[in-house]
C-alpha cells in the first residue's frame, strides 16, 4: 500500500503537500506524509516482513528532528510515508453504508454497502493519509481581552463560593479549496486522502 501511494503521488496533478515538523532538518530534502491506520491495518503492515527496517528509518529521522514524538514508539517510515497507529479505528461493519466520490471533478457521492458476507469476522477500516494543510485552525477575539482567551470570576451564594470560568474562542476544520480541473472548478478536499481496506477482526 505504501509503495502504491508513493507511485500515485508522482502521477497526481495535486498530491497532498508534505508535512513539516519544527526542528526537522530533513523536511526539505526528504518530504513526508503521515498515514494514520487502524490497529488491524497496522498489524497487516507489521506482518509484511520489513517493518523493523521501517521502525529503524523512523528512529533515524527522529535523530535529525529533535526527537519529535511522532517518529517514536510504534511509528514506521518507508518511502516518504510515516505510518502511525490511530487510537480509535474508523470502521464500517457488514451492512454499513460507505459513501465515496467516484470522480475528482464532482462532489456527487456514490453509496455502497459493506458485504453482508463479512459477518462478524471482517470489516472495512479507513486509514487517513495526511499532508500539510490538511487541518486549519482559526482563533477569535474575546470581547473581554481582545485575544482568543478569557477569564471570568463571579462570587455566588452571598460571597461564600467563587465561580471561575476560563474560555477560548477557536475552531478546527478540514481544509477545502476550489480547484480548477480544467473544464470546471470544484470544491475539493486538500491535504487528506481516505484509504479503505478490508480487515480481519479479532475473535
Amino acid at each position: 500500500v505504501v509503495d502504491a501511494l508513493r507511485t500515485l503521488f508522482d502521477s497526481m496533478p495535486l498530491p497532498p503537500p508534505s508535512v513539516k515538523f519544527e526542528g526537522d532538518q530533513a523536511a526539505s530534502d526528504a518530504p513526508l506524509r503521515v498515514l494514520l491506520t487502524s490497529s488491524e491495518q497496522y498489524t497487516s503492515i507489521v506482518r509484511s516482513g520489513n517493518f523493523r527496517t521501517w521502525q529503524a528509518n523512523a528512529m533515524a529521522r527522529a535523530q535529525v528532528a529533535k526527537m519529535h514524538p511522532l517518529f517514536l514508539g510504534e511509528a514506521g517510515l518507508w518511502n516518504g510515508i510515516l505510518v502511525v497507529k490511530m487510537p480509535k479505528p474508523i470502521r464500517f461493519y457488514a451492512g454499513d453504508s460507505l459513501n465515496w466520490c467516484p470522480s475528482v471533478t464532482s462532489a456527487a457521492e456514490q453509496s455502497d454497502r459493506v458485504p453482508a458476507s463479512f459477518g462478524k469476522q471482517f470489516a472495512v477500516d479507513r486509514a487517513l493519509l495526511l499532508g500539510g494543510q490538511a487541518l486549519a485552525e482559526a482563533f477569535g477575539k474575546a470581547r473581554q481581552t481582545g485575544n482568543p482567551y478569557f477569564w471570568s470570576e463571579k462570587e455566588l451564594d452571598h460571597g461564600d463560593k467563587l465561580e471561575i470560568l476560563v474560555g477560548m474562542i477557536s475552531g478546527k476544520s478540514k481544509v477545502r479549496f476550489e480547484i480548477d480541473h480544467g473544464t470546471q472548478k470544484e470544491i475539493t478536499d486538500f491535504g487528506v486522502m481516505a484509504i479503505d481496506t478490508a480487515v480481519k477482526l479479532a475473535a
